[in-house]
Protein backbone atom coordinates (compact mmCIF):
# COMPACT_ATOMS: atom_id res chain seq x y z
CA UNK A 1 0.00 0.00 0.00
CA UNK A 2 1.28 3.74 -1.01
CA UNK A 3 0.16 6.65 0.94
CA UNK A 4 0.82 10.05 0.02
CA UNK A 5 1.24 13.10 2.25
CA UNK A 6 1.07 16.48 1.38
CA UNK A 7 1.37 19.80 2.81
CA UNK A 8 -2.48 21.51 3.54
CA UNK A 9 -1.71 25.10 1.84
CA UNK A 10 -4.03 27.78 3.03
CA UNK A 11 -4.83 31.38 0.98
CA UNK A 12 -5.73 32.22 -2.47
CA UNK A 13 -4.90 31.77 -6.13
CA UNK A 14 -3.78 33.85 -8.06
CA UNK A 15 -6.22 33.51 -10.32
CA UNK A 16 -8.77 33.97 -7.13
CA UNK A 17 -6.99 37.29 -6.47
CA UNK A 18 -7.29 39.06 -10.37
CA UNK A 19 -11.02 38.35 -10.24
CA UNK A 20 -11.21 40.58 -7.04
CA UNK A 21 -9.10 43.08 -8.90
CA UNK A 22 -10.87 43.16 -12.26
CA UNK A 23 -14.21 43.66 -10.26
CA UNK A 24 -12.89 46.46 -8.20
CA UNK A 25 -11.45 47.91 -11.35
CA UNK A 26 -14.85 47.22 -13.06
CA UNK A 27 -16.95 49.58 -10.43
CA UNK A 28 -14.16 52.45 -10.81
CA UNK A 29 -12.53 52.08 -7.29
CA UNK A 30 -9.01 51.80 -6.87
CA UNK A 31 -7.02 49.44 -5.84
CA UNK A 32 -6.39 48.67 -2.14
CA UNK A 33 -2.38 48.37 -1.63
CA UNK A 34 -2.55 45.00 -0.67
CA UNK A 35 -4.01 43.96 -4.10
CA UNK A 36 -2.40 46.81 -5.91
CA UNK A 37 0.04 46.35 -9.43
CA UNK A 38 3.47 46.50 -7.32
CA UNK A 39 2.29 43.89 -4.93
CA UNK A 40 1.39 41.42 -7.92
CA UNK A 41 4.46 42.49 -9.15
CA UNK A 42 6.33 41.30 -6.00
CA UNK A 43 3.97 38.04 -5.97
CA UNK A 44 4.90 37.80 -9.90
CA UNK A 45 8.78 37.66 -8.95
CA UNK A 46 8.32 35.24 -5.98
CA UNK A 47 7.34 32.81 -8.68
CA UNK A 48 10.09 33.35 -11.08
CA UNK A 49 12.41 32.48 -8.96
CA UNK A 50 10.49 28.79 -7.95
CA UNK A 51 10.40 28.22 -11.64
CA UNK A 52 13.82 29.73 -11.93
CA UNK A 53 14.89 27.14 -9.30
CA UNK A 54 13.11 24.39 -11.19
CA UNK A 55 14.85 24.88 -14.20
CA UNK A 56 18.47 24.34 -12.30
CA UNK A 57 17.48 20.99 -11.49
CA UNK A 58 16.70 20.17 -15.08
CA UNK A 59 12.85 20.59 -14.91
CA UNK A 60 10.14 22.66 -16.47
CA UNK A 61 6.27 22.71 -15.56
CA UNK A 62 4.62 23.03 -18.44
CA UNK A 63 1.34 24.25 -17.00
CA UNK A 64 2.00 27.74 -15.54
CA UNK A 65 -1.35 29.51 -15.00
CA UNK A 66 -2.56 31.97 -12.38
CA UNK A 67 -4.87 29.21 -11.00
CA UNK A 68 -1.88 27.19 -10.24
CA UNK A 69 -0.06 29.95 -8.28
CA UNK A 70 -1.13 30.19 -4.36
CA UNK A 71 -0.61 32.91 -2.06
CA UNK A 72 -0.73 32.32 1.65
CA UNK A 73 -2.26 33.88 4.29
CA UNK A 74 0.97 35.39 4.92
CA UNK A 75 2.26 36.88 1.48
CA UNK A 76 3.57 33.31 1.20
CA UNK A 77 3.67 32.17 -2.62
CA UNK A 78 3.54 28.61 -4.10
CA UNK A 79 3.78 27.55 -7.43
CA UNK A 80 1.44 24.26 -7.70
CA UNK A 81 0.30 21.33 -9.45
CA UNK A 82 3.41 19.90 -10.98
CA UNK A 83 1.80 17.06 -12.54
CA UNK A 84 2.39 17.49 -16.49
CA UNK A 85 6.07 18.81 -15.17
CA UNK A 86 8.95 17.15 -17.27
CA UNK A 87 12.82 16.51 -17.11
CA UNK A 88 14.46 18.71 -19.95
CA UNK A 89 17.95 18.39 -18.89
CA UNK A 90 19.11 15.15 -18.93
CA UNK A 91 22.72 16.51 -17.60
CA UNK A 92 20.91 17.22 -14.01
CA UNK A 93 20.60 14.59 -11.52
CA UNK A 94 16.86 13.30 -12.05
CA UNK A 95 14.71 14.77 -8.85
CA UNK A 96 12.70 12.10 -6.46
CA UNK A 97 9.27 13.29 -7.51
CA UNK A 98 9.41 12.86 -10.78
CA UNK A 99 9.21 9.49 -12.23
CA UNK A 100 11.97 7.68 -13.70
CA UNK A 101 10.60 6.87 -17.28
CA UNK A 102 8.55 9.75 -18.99
CA UNK A 103 6.00 8.40 -21.69
CA UNK A 104 6.29 9.25 -24.94
CA UNK A 105 3.79 11.95 -25.73
CA UNK A 106 4.46 12.22 -29.68
CA UNK A 107 3.05 15.63 -30.61
CA UNK A 108 0.41 15.03 -28.29
CA UNK A 109 -0.27 19.07 -26.90
CA UNK A 110 -0.35 19.15 -23.26
CA UNK A 111 -1.25 22.22 -21.35
CA UNK A 112 -3.64 24.84 -20.75
CA UNK A 113 -5.38 26.74 -24.06
CA UNK A 114 -4.35 30.19 -22.93
CA UNK A 115 -1.09 29.74 -21.05
CA UNK A 116 1.35 28.21 -23.61
CA UNK A 117 4.07 28.66 -25.66
CA UNK A 118 3.79 28.24 -29.58
CA UNK A 119 6.36 25.69 -29.55
CA UNK A 120 4.21 23.59 -26.48
CA UNK A 121 1.11 24.44 -28.54
CA UNK A 122 2.65 22.80 -31.55
CA UNK A 123 3.36 19.62 -29.66
CA UNK A 124 6.94 19.66 -29.82
CA UNK A 125 7.35 18.02 -26.34
CA UNK A 126 10.78 16.51 -26.70
CA UNK A 127 11.85 20.03 -27.54
CA UNK A 128 10.36 21.84 -24.85
CA UNK A 129 12.76 23.81 -22.45
CA UNK A 130 13.13 25.94 -19.92
CA UNK A 131 12.06 28.80 -22.46
CA UNK A 132 8.89 27.50 -22.88
CA UNK A 133 7.70 28.04 -19.34
CA UNK A 134 9.27 31.66 -19.72
CA UNK A 135 6.29 32.80 -22.06
CA UNK A 136 4.03 30.90 -19.99
CA UNK A 137 5.15 33.22 -17.55
CA UNK A 138 5.20 36.53 -19.83
CA UNK A 139 1.56 36.13 -20.46
CA UNK A 140 0.73 35.72 -16.86
CA UNK A 141 2.63 38.84 -16.42
CA UNK A 142 0.15 40.69 -19.50
CA UNK A 143 -2.75 39.32 -16.72
CA UNK A 144 -1.06 41.14 -13.41
CA UNK A 145 -0.47 44.06 -15.75
CA UNK A 146 -3.58 44.57 -17.70
CA UNK A 147 -6.14 42.50 -15.89
CA UNK A 148 -6.99 40.90 -19.44
CA UNK A 149 -6.00 37.52 -20.37
CA UNK A 150 -3.33 37.77 -22.83
CA UNK A 151 -4.91 35.06 -25.63
CA UNK A 152 -8.34 34.84 -25.45
CA UNK A 153 -10.49 32.94 -28.27
CA UNK A 154 -14.51 31.27 -28.50
CA UNK A 155 -12.80 27.93 -28.67
CA UNK A 156 -10.08 26.24 -26.83
CA UNK A 157 -8.89 24.62 -30.65
CA UNK A 158 -9.17 28.30 -31.90
CA UNK A 159 -6.60 29.53 -28.83
CA UNK A 160 -4.37 26.99 -29.45
CA UNK A 161 -3.94 28.03 -32.60
CA UNK A 162 -3.32 31.49 -31.72
CA UNK A 163 -0.31 30.63 -29.66
CA UNK A 164 1.05 27.93 -32.66
CA UNK A 165 0.71 31.79 -34.52
CA UNK A 166 2.24 33.67 -30.97
CA UNK A 167 -0.94 35.58 -31.04
CA UNK A 168 -1.90 37.60 -28.06
CA UNK A 169 -4.47 40.17 -27.61
CA UNK A 170 -3.64 43.96 -27.48
CA UNK A 171 -1.93 44.85 -24.08
CA UNK A 172 -4.21 47.59 -22.82
CA UNK A 173 -5.25 47.98 -18.98
CA UNK A 174 -8.65 46.51 -18.38
CA UNK A 175 -9.85 50.22 -17.14
CA UNK A 176 -7.17 53.11 -18.09
CA UNK A 177 -5.93 51.95 -20.99
CA UNK A 178 -2.35 52.81 -21.18
CA UNK A 179 0.57 50.56 -19.72
CA UNK A 180 3.65 51.32 -18.66
CA UNK A 181 6.36 51.17 -21.66
CA UNK A 182 8.85 49.52 -19.37
CA UNK A 183 6.53 46.77 -18.59
CA UNK A 184 5.30 46.16 -21.90
CA UNK A 185 8.71 45.69 -23.27
CA UNK A 186 9.60 43.13 -20.35
CA UNK A 187 6.05 41.20 -21.57
CA UNK A 188 6.59 41.55 -25.61
CA UNK A 189 10.02 40.08 -24.98
CA UNK A 190 9.04 36.84 -23.05
CA UNK A 191 6.57 36.16 -25.25
CA UNK A 192 8.47 36.94 -28.44
CA UNK A 193 7.61 34.01 -30.88
CA UNK A 194 11.20 33.20 -31.46
CA UNK A 195 13.10 31.65 -28.98
CA UNK A 196 16.33 33.60 -29.30
CA UNK A 197 14.49 36.99 -28.82
CA UNK A 198 13.17 36.20 -25.28
CA UNK A 199 15.29 36.44 -22.60
CA UNK A 200 18.32 33.85 -22.16
CA UNK A 201 16.51 32.48 -18.66
CA UNK A 202 13.42 33.19 -16.42
CA UNK A 203 16.71 34.84 -13.85
CA UNK A 204 17.24 37.53 -16.87
CA UNK A 205 13.15 37.72 -16.83
CA UNK A 206 13.17 38.02 -13.19
CA UNK A 207 15.88 40.76 -12.83
CA UNK A 208 14.04 42.73 -15.20
CA UNK A 209 11.25 43.23 -13.46
CA UNK A 210 12.70 44.23 -9.99
CA UNK A 211 14.76 46.67 -12.01
CA UNK A 212 11.46 48.27 -12.55
CA UNK A 213 10.48 47.82 -9.37
CA UNK A 214 13.19 49.58 -8.48
CA UNK A 215 12.51 52.19 -10.61
CA UNK A 216 15.53 51.65 -12.71
CA UNK A 217 16.34 50.98 -16.99
CA UNK A 218 15.15 47.32 -18.09
CA UNK A 219 17.20 45.64 -20.24
CA UNK A 220 14.07 45.15 -22.55
CA UNK A 221 13.53 48.65 -23.16
CA UNK A 222 17.15 50.39 -22.29
CA UNK A 223 17.40 54.51 -22.26
CA UNK A 224 18.02 56.02 -25.43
Amino acid sequence: ETVYTMKLIEGKTLEAILDEVRAIADAGRPEPESLGLQQRLEWFVRVCEAVSYAHSRGVIHRDLKPENVMVGQWGEVYVMDWGIAKVFDGGVPRPVYLPKETEDEGELIIGTAGYMSPEQAEGWNDTLASASDQYALGLILFELVSLNPAVTGKAALKVVIRHQDGEKDPLVHRVRGKISKELAAIIHKATAKSIPQRYPNVSALTDDVRRYLRGEPVSARPDG
